[in-house]
């Protein structure tokens, strides 16, 4: 727990996916009271099979948060002491599931209308996909992001795990902490309800307005040779790593990266000239890449204040020196085996830290 900012909020957690369980999480991680519902009559809680990978999700989705059963057939029953005793209500991530908890989420916020509800579903709690199932492929589907992932003329490419799941629950974070704050100065507090599709169809902010104001369609990235436009990942010798130019930082300057002159030949200096003379250019580059290994050559063109970046694998993660001295990782023990988890996702410093003490003042 980084910080005790929200100490006096109470959080609680039903029909758990991930997008509401690391929201939850989020809060906790400031010091909210997070209380996590576990079915007693049927665990629903996401992922429900019993196999290590799900512990251990589990486990990282509910650090510091308290853990309860509870038999949601009995009414009147710890479900309702557990709703009348809290300030937020995190719901999510599907609606079907959602129903069987026999919690509305409209009518506990007419109810209770000092109360923050948020809920996270795939569509939304209205309109005609709102109970349709999904998928994180689904979602990024049907969101836009496919249209302008990957390069022209092959399939689109999804992003990799749970994205919308973990954005949305980000979202409900927020959120739902802006409702409590309006609580606080008089104000009723809100039904939030937050689409996982919704939220990444809002990261298009060129796609969807070159077609409303020019009807053109923006696509995925051609296919070009120009490895210093597209950033695409090159080889080393234990990895791969990306370089890239800009407005501001041309090609010229990788002529310092590899003590090399002729990256300041003028032929190079244009979009065209690049792709004209592309494959002697990539020779070039593998000369000098392979005498390399990714982190130092890395560092070494970040202290020259250019573009560069190599692919970490989860080994060279764990070692990065810079998520260490953020402390980054938390060790966590499930089924006798620890395991570092990614911790301190946000960090909340008093500016009591930074002032200076009343000897230094004197």
């Amino acid at each position: 727990m980084t910080d005790q900012a929200l100490s006096s909020v109470r959080v609680l957690e039903l029909a758990g996916g991930i997008s509401s369980a690391f929201g939850g999480r989020l809060l906790s991680d400031l010091g909210a009271s997070v209380t996590t519902v576990d079915r007693a009559d049927q665990s629903l809680r996401v992922p429900a099979d019993n196999s290590a990978e799900s512990s251990l999700l589990r486990e990282y989705l509910n650090w510091d948060k308290t853990v309860v059963e509870v038999d949601t057939s009995i009414k009147g029953g710890a479900l309702d002491v557990l709703l009348a005793a809290t300030d937020i209500v995190l719901l999510g991530d599907d609606l079907a599931t959602l129903n069987t908890w026999g919690v509305d989420p409209l009518s506990l916020s007419q109810q209770r209308p000092e109360l923050t509800v948020t809920v996270v579903t795939p569509f939304g709690l209205t309109g005609p996909m709102a109970e349709w199932p999904a998928t994180e492929l689904i979602v990024q589907a049907l969101s836009g992001l496919l249209t302008i992932s990957g390069v022209q003329g092959r399939e689109p490419l999804m992003r990799g795990l749970q994205q919308s799941a973990y954005a949305a629950g980000i979202n409900a974070a927020y959120t739902s902490l802006a409702s409590y704050y309006a609580t606080l100065n008089g104000h009723e507090g809100a039904l939030i309800d937050i689409s996982r599709r919704e939220v990444l169809s809002s990261e298009l902010v060129l796609n969807t307005p070159y077609y409303t104001s020019m009807g053109a369609l923006q696509s995925r990235l051609p296919v070009t040779k120009d490895i210093f436009f597209t950033g695409a990942p090159m080889p080393v010798s234990d990895g791969l790593v990306t370089m890239q130019i800009n407005n501001r930082i041309g090609i010229e300057s990788f002529a310092e990266v590899f003590d090399d002159p002729r990256f300041a030949d003028p032929r190079y200096g244009s979009a065209d000239g690049r792709l004209r003379h592309a494959d002697e250019l990539a020779a070039m580059v593998n000369e000098h890449l392979s005498r390399w290994q990714a982190r130092p050559f890395f560092e070494h063109v970040a202290e020259l204040g250019m573009l560069a970046g190599f692919v970490q694998t989860a080994e060279q993660l764990l070692a990065c020196p810079q998520l260490e001295a953020r402390e980054a990782w938390r060790e966590v023990t499930v089924e006798g085996t620890t395991y570092r988890l990614p911790a301190n996702l946000i960090r909340a410093t008093p500016n009591s830290t930074f002032a200076p003490k009343q000897e230094e003042v004197a």
